[in-house]
């Protein structure tokens, strides 16, 4: 591939502004979104080839860090943080490769969705700036332009004396179309009626059986076992960090004629102990014809689950996929 001998970088440096976010609850966002239009423009030249791209500001490092994910435009990839960051580079790989694949130039303008998630920009509160009365985070819309087309190689269009002078230009044009913040929710969902098999297996969870099944009749007491209503959830449990992951419904079966709890082989391969939540007959209203619905009074403290975090023993927080919330909220009150 031959190298174009010119490319030109149109910097678009902007604020987005923030009046609901301060010190006190930035540990509490989530992510921000927005988008941006980028339009650029030419004055005599026949072919222009282009890409967006955008940079955040870091106020502890006081140095511009590239966007940490994907930017798509129609079936082309501008930019693809894994392949095309260069650790410790003034130049991306864009930048050193020009790989035409990843430009544009059959449109002048394009709307991208930007999103800044607490999973891959850990430090939040370091892109902030709280000086003022509003939170401020500050940005660089980039096109990289360059003049010409490829086909086979880059074909330039350079500046030529004419007569009359006609000068290249190229011009550029960002619009901030709208943004806004996502927090989590500090709040948990609390069900009076939902107990722990640690509760009634002597404060413990149980062993990883041999087979893919575990009787809980032979292991717990008949009094206990009586009582179990129905399995609310399942989890699989690691010690080494001490991890507790909820396992998909589909991972888990339970037959309550024959007491057995009867795990997928995935569960067996990847955890060393299990224990569950579950409900008891006690607190189940009959409906009739073998139908029965929680008593709605023992409900209480109900909100939305926005998303589940897991903290190892080191202090590092691990955000689960939106995969683990299923099933965690079973019935719902008016």
């Amino acid at each position: 591939m031959v190298e174009p001998t010119q490319e030109f970088a149109l910097a678009l440096p902007f604020n987005l502004k923030f009046s609901d976010l301060n010190p006190q609850n930035i540990n509490d966002l989530s992510e921000i979104k927005f988008e941006l239009e980028y339009k650029i423009s030419s004055s005599n030249l026949a072919d222009i080839s282009w890409r967006p791209h955008l940079k955040i500001y870091n106020h502890e490092s006081n140095e511009w860090i590239p966007y940490i994910g994907i930017i798509k435009v129609g079936d082309k990839v501008p930019w693809d943080y894994t392949n095309d960051y260069i650790i410790n580079s003034t130049y991306d790989e864009i930048q050193l490769s020009h790989d035409p694949t990843q430009y544009l130039n059959n449109s002048t303008s394009c709307e991208i969705i930007f999103t800044l998630s607490r999973d891959l920009y850990p430090n939040f509160d370091q892109l902030f700036d709280f000086s003022g009365e509003f939170a401020k985070l500050k940005l660089i819309g980039e096109i990289f332009a360059i003049p010409g087309i490829f086909n086979s190689e880059w074909q330039i269009q350079y500046e030529e004396y004419t007569l009359p002078p006609q000068r290249k230009e190229i011009a550029c044009n960002l619009t901030i179309n709208n943004s806004y913040l996502r927090f989590f929710q500090e709040t948990d969902i609390i069900k009076k009626s939902i107990y722990h098999s640690n509760d009634i297996y002597n404060g413990k969870p149980f062993d990883r059986p041999i087979t893919n099944e575990i009787d809980l009749i032979s292991l717990l007491s008949e009094e206990d076992y009586k009582d179990i209503a129905n399995l609310i959830t399942v989890f699989g449990i690691n010690t080494d960090p001490l991890i507790i992951t909820p396992l998909n419904p589909d991972q888990w079966s339970f037959s309550r004629l024959d007491g057995s709890l009867t795990l997928s082989n995935e569960i067996l391969l990847n955890f060393n102990y299990l224990n569950f939540t579950y409900e008891m007959w006690s607190d189940l209203l009959p409906l009739g014809n073998g139908i029965y619905e929680p008593n709605k009074s023992l409900f209480h403290n109900i909100s939305l689950i926005q998303n589940v975090i897991g903290v190892y023993e080191n202090g590092t927080v691990h955000y689960f996929p939106k995969i683990y919330e299923r099933g965690l909220m079973t019935y719902g009150c008016d």
